[in-house]
């Protein structure tokens, strides 16, 4: 038995020690590197995506550039609040777009133009579709706020938010325009994925 731990021990410092000395794969890196340039860009868009190609390899450049396009694709998603990464994230792909590939696109322009205005659109359609779900509400709830004056002796005036059913419902509606949307968003990042012609 302690021959068995002793060859398992030796075996695993050996593996250890090979992961140790084995060094990244140098698409790997460059992959790795283009993701965090690109995250870089999408929080603070000053650093220069022009300048920062032209100083790489032309070996290296295209798994760089992959690994920022990569990036910039998982930006573009659904504005939660206030966040406007997303374009961004656009902003970059037409950036490295201009500068990595030979003759930019001319349907580049019109897929980032359609994502700019679907995502635009977004918070538009989910405020109109709440107002339209609370006026679907509004009798019911007036009839409840009325219900419960009797009751209570004092007058009530419940939001259509506060009956009961109103949170399932809307939980359903928006699930159903987040996966519209969503699906048109992919369908775009795919499109775009293509113009660079990358391969997984």
């Amino acid at each position: 038995m302690a021959v068995i731990k002793s060859t398992l021990d030796m075996v695993l410092a050996r593996a250890d020690a090979m992961c140790a000395d084995a060094p990244d794969l140098p698409d790997e890196t460059q992959l790795n590197e283009g993701m965090k340039f690109a995250a870089t860009f999408v929080n603070n868009a000053t650093v220069d995506i022009a300048e920062k190609i032209g100083a790489l390899d032309p070996a290296e450049a295209p798994m760089f550039a992959k690994g920022m396009l990569k990036t910039f694709c998982r930006f573009v998603v659904l504005p939660r609040g206030d966040d406007q990464t997303w374009q961004n994230a656009l902003q970059g792909i037409h950036l490295l777009a201009s500068v990595f590939l030979p003759t930019l696109p001319p349907d580049l322009g019109n897929i980032l133009d359609e994502l700019r205005s679907l995502l635009g659109r977004y918070k538009d359609h989910a405020l109109q579709l709440r107002k339209q779900l609370e006026e679907q509400f509004a009798m019911q709830i007036a009839q409840m706020s009325e219900t419960m004056s009797k009751k209570t002796g004092a007058k009530m005036n419940l939001r259509p938010d506060q009956h009961p059913k109103f949170n399932e419902e809307w939980g359903r509606v928006l699930a159903q325009l987040n996966g519209q949307y969503t699906n048109a968003i992919e369908q775009y990042k795919n499109a775009v994925t293509q113009v660079f012609m990358f391969t997984d």
